[in-house]
C-alpha cells in the first residue's frame, strides 16, 4: 500500500464532503485499515505527521492550526485545484 500524504488526506476529506484537514485526518484515521498496512501503521503514521509537522513549518503554523485548515485553502497554497469528475473530484496542479 502506497504511503498517503496530506495531499491524499485532502483530496479524500474533499471528495468526503468534509471542509478542514484535521476532519479528513480523523476520519482516516477512524477507517485506518483502509489507508494503512497494518504492520506498518506506526511508521506510516509518524511519516504523515513528519510531513504535517512540515507544512506546518513552512505556513509558520502550529500542527493544530495548519489541521484547522480548509482543504480548498491548503490547495490552492499548494497550487493545485479540484477539477470535478463522473466519480468526484480530481486533484490537478493549476497551471
Amino acid at each position: 500500500m502506497k504511503q498517503i500524504t496530506l495531499l491524499n488526506v485532502a483530496e479524500i476529506g474533499h471528495n468526503c464532503g468534509l471542509e478542514t484537514l484535521g476532519e479528513s485526518l480523523s476520519n482516516i484515521y477512524s477507517h485506518y485499515d483502509a489507508f494503512f498496512t497494518i504492520s506498518k501503521m506506526a511508521e506510516q503514521e509518524t511519516i504523515l505527521n513528519n510531513e504535517i509537522q512540515e507544512y506546518a513549518n513552512k505556513y509558520n503554523l502550529t500542527f493544530a492550526k495548519l489541521l484547522d485548515m480548509t482543504i480548498i485553502k491548503f490547495i490552492d497554497k499548494e497550487g493545485y485545484i479540484f477539477i470535478s469528475d463522473k466519480y468526484g473530484f480530481e486533484l490537478v496542479k493549476k497551471e
